[in-house]
């Protein structure tokens, strides 16, 4: 994928100097490949394409490693990024650098490094980036997390169609963020009534970021629990994610986190997307490839570096109330974890 999908463009754009049209096989057909050009999925966004072309452009030369530095970049702002906002968000330096080295150790993650090419690791960060923010904002409205969150979730559908999805998924995380807990319940009925209505009644054939409902064939197979189980809790693709986070979260809330609205925000946008990842992997024709864990493993890579930042914000509450951690909000770079009345 990483030759058929993204460094055709890459390759192609780099030679001609300039931004040449990508179309289907049949419309390339038609046109007898006069000015235009094609591969697997022409209708991509341009984004990380046009980083390789920029790393080569930078030399003078098409350079078959140079082109592959953003993603080894991508990772360590993504570390960066990712101890900045835990600490923001309360955590000890300690736990923060626990938890980064646990984010950035992931083999899957570092594969994608290795192996560079794919557009998953951007989408992962730049999700991850938008939440982080996202939260970090919800806790202290500052203006700086308000313009990344809003930033980051903008960019995710320029890095790949699912991304579309991806900033949809804070949508019901303002309504929660906005109405009072009492409407909770009414807004998830709503929702899922909603959802349920456009599927009945939207044309098969229509296409948004890059699938229709019929494409998808929608229904459920039974079969492709176990893959997804086993990417997540026998591989070890995400270290022991699986059942770290599973079990902070038990934890909190046998100890009272639900009534913790700081929270509510930020989970509900997560829970949306796990949903999501869900219904994609159990409900339509990607549920498939669960038995050879490829697509599996790449979506799942959108997600994961998001759930780490929620398992930084379940151990920061838990060891708040335990005692091990100063009690502490989400606040300035230079005063950690306070928060202005």
């Amino acid at each position: 994928d990483a030759t058929m999908h993204w460094a055709t463009k890459a390759r192609v754009w780099f030679a001609a100097g300039s931004i040449v049209p990508f179309v289907e096989n049949e419309r390339w057909l038609e046109m007898a490949g006069a000015g235009v050009f094609t591969d697997h999925h022409p209708g991509y966004p341009i984004t990380v394409p046009l980083l390789q072309v920029w790393m080569s452009s930078a030399v003078g030369r098409w350079d078959e490693s140079l082109i592959n530095l953003p993603w080894l970049l991508c990772l360590m702002g993504l570390g960066t990024a990712f101890y900045g906002q835990s600490r923001f968000a309360g955590a000890t330096p300690v736990a923060a650098i626990v938890f980064t080295y646990m984010l950035l150790s992931m083999p899957l993650l570092n594969t994608h490094v290795a192996l560079a090419g794919y557009g998953d690791l951007f989408m992962g960060a730049c999700y991850c980036a938008a939440i982080m923010a996202f939260h970090n904002w919800s806790v202290t409205r500052r203006t700086g997390q308000g313009v990344l969150a809003l930033l980051f979730i903008l960019c995710c559908p320029l890095i790949k169609n699912e991304g579309l999805y991806w900033a949809l998924t804070f949508v019901p995380a303002l309504f929660v963020m906005f109405m009072p807990s009492r409407r909770y319940i009414l807004l998830f009925a709503v929702t899922a009534l909603s959802s349920f209505a456009f599927l009945l009644l939207s044309p098969p054939d229509l296409v948004v970021a890059g699938h229709s409902l019929q494409g998808l064939d929608f229904h459920y197979r039974p079969g492709a629990l176990d893959g997804l189980l086993a990417s997540f809790g026998v591989q070890d693709n995400w270290h022991l994610l699986a059942y770290l986070l599973p079990g902070l979260a038990l934890l909190y809330l046998l100890s009272g986190g639900a009534r913790n609205k700081q929270y509510a925000p930020v989970f509900t946008a997560l829970l949306t997307a796990v949903s999501l990842l869900a219904t994609l992997f159990l409900f339509s024709r990607f549920a498939g490839n669960t038995d050879r864990f490829t697509a599996v493993g790449r979506i799942s890579m959108h997600l994961v570096p998001s759930l780490m930042f929620s398992s930084v914000l379940l151990w920061y509450q838990l060891s708040t109330q335990l005692g091990s951690a100063p009690p502490r909000r989400a606040g300035t770079p230079g005063e950690v974890g306070q928060m202005e009345p």
